[in-house]
């Protein structure tokens, strides 16, 4: 009973801090240059920041129950939540970059011309989020291995380099500067994640962590140049939302081209699941 007091403790202390990690920039936005600065940057956020934070627990909560009936298999622990992380970079990585190359575009298409100041607010933001995206995963790994006191004390750490970087950056340079520090808070975690929060439970395996990462970073980098460079062309000759819808468009067929060409091991093993799932409902339609 008191180990799961313990863990609940735990779990409710590290819910707290990451709370107002999520709204603090927000807070001191507001605080230091007034709720219309905050207005802008908030768009920005609920856009880049929001909907990967409240798409990915539900995937890696999905899989905790997996992760903690092989918690004391500690390869095959790794191997599965390096998977996981892979898979989760896979889903985030282009829509993110991709959002961030058509940011110049969108902003005044969907949120009108006024707004376009937010334009480079939003970009970094989207590397914030997909940074904050590929992080989420340690949580169930930590929950599985019943170490929340972990995240809770890195956490903690966070916020005392978060405050005094948003602060400053505020002071700085208004909404881009409260930006850039968070970004560079972010940076800095996912880099000391490994060392603080990984290693301690799954051992020596850092390689296994940057590879991880590359992966989706490298599939996605076909789309980038593709849509980035559709934007440059045809910039001028083609209505905003013509060029817009042109961007998006040739950017997911050629994220689906090289994932359909590619040969890395996950990423092949995804497409045959989805393959036997797409059989599996073809015959289930026709029984």
């Amino acid at each position: 009973v008191s180990a799961n007091l313990r863990f609940g403790a735990w779990l409710t202390a590290d819910s707290v801090i990451n709370y107002i990690n999520t709204n603090l920039s927000t807070l001191v936005l507001a605080r230091i240059l007034g709720a219309s600065v905050a207005g802008g940057y908030n768009l920005a956020y609920n856009v880049a920041v929001v909907p990967p934070m409240k798409l990915n627990p539900i995937i890696t909560r999905v899989l905790f129950p997996a992760f903690a009936k092989i918690q004391d298999d500690t390869a095959k622990l790794r191997l599965n939540f390096y998977k996981l992380l892979s898979a989760v970079g896979i889903i985030n990585f282009p829509v993110l970059l991709g959002l961030m190359v058509v940011a110049n575009n969108m902003v005044p298409l969907v949120f009108g011309e006024k707004w376009r100041g937010i334009i480079p607010i939003l970009q970094l933001l989207c590397i914030v989020g997909l940074l904050r995206a590929v992080g989420n995963p340690i949580g169930s790994l930590l929950m599985a291995k019943a170490r929340v006191d972990i995240s809770f004390k890195f956490n903690l750490f966070k916020t005392a380099l978060f405050v005094p970087a948003i602060i400053l950056g505020g002071q700085w340079a208004g909404a881009l500067g409260v930006t850039l520090g968070f970004l560079l808070v972010q940076i800095i975690n996912t880099v000391l994640s490994y060392f603080v929060m990984i290693r301690p439970v799954l051992g020596p395996s850092y390689r296994q962590y940057v590879l991880s990462l590359w992966l989706p970073f490298y599939l996605s980098l076909p789309m980038l140049a593709v849509s980035y460079g559709l934007g440059l062309a045809l910039s001028g000759h083609l209505p905003l939302v013509t060029l817009l819808i042109v961007q998006i468009a040739a950017g997911a067929l050629t994220f689906a081209v090289t994932l359909a060409l590619s040969r890395n091991a996950l990423v092949v093993e995804i497409k045959r699941q989805l393959c036997r799932n797409e059989k599996l409902r073809t015959l289930l339609r026709a029984g």
